[in-house]
């Protein structure tokens, strides 16, 4: 019997700390001008209730120069459901770490060079579409904020 909750124990974790992935255009902002590349999102859902959010191998595109920037992930990110769409939010410092693979410029600069970023998350769930605005803070490195808009939707999130 011991064994048997144990086990539906287990299974109850995995399923409360499901990820899922969602793939859709991302837009970036630097300075007024906007660039567009695909991109995937994990979204996964803590066993406290809380999620984490990733984007992982985030490429900066500035005046026709690709920089890598690193694998963007912020945890215990507040989330609310309501008639099916899942709220989260987020303002936090974050370390960006390494992407995945070779970074277009031959360096990932996010661990290299920004330190401690600033960000400011505001995402909504809906189904199997994920919309969501990301404010990156390099104003004490790069001497600039990023805006990032995942996804669409047909929808805005209001400030």
């Amino acid at each position: 019997m011991k064994k048997i909750i144990t086990l539906l124990a287990l299974v109850a974790n995995i399923a409360a700390a499901s990820a899922n992935d969602y793939t859709d255009s991302l837009e970036v902002e630097v300075n007024g001008v906007a660039t567009t590349q695909a991109a995937t999102i994990s979204l996964d859902r803590q066993a406290d209730g809380s999620y984490s959010f990733i984007l992982k191998n985030f490429i900066l595109e500035s005046e026709g120069q690709q920089m890598g920037v690193g694998t963007i992930e912020v945890n215990r990110v507040s989330g609310v459901t309501a008639n099916g769409v899942t709220t989260l939010l987020a303002r936090q410092d974050i370390t960006i770490k390494e992407g995945d693979g070779l970074s277009p410029s031959g360096i990932w600069i996010g661990p290299a060079m920004l330190g401690i970023v600033p960000v400011q998350l505001v995402a909504e769930q809906r189904g199997d579409k994920l919309y969501a605005v990301i404010d990156i803070d390099l104003k004490s490195s790069l001497d600039k904020v990023i805006k990032v808009t995942f996804g669409n939707g047909g929808y805005r999130i209001g400030n």
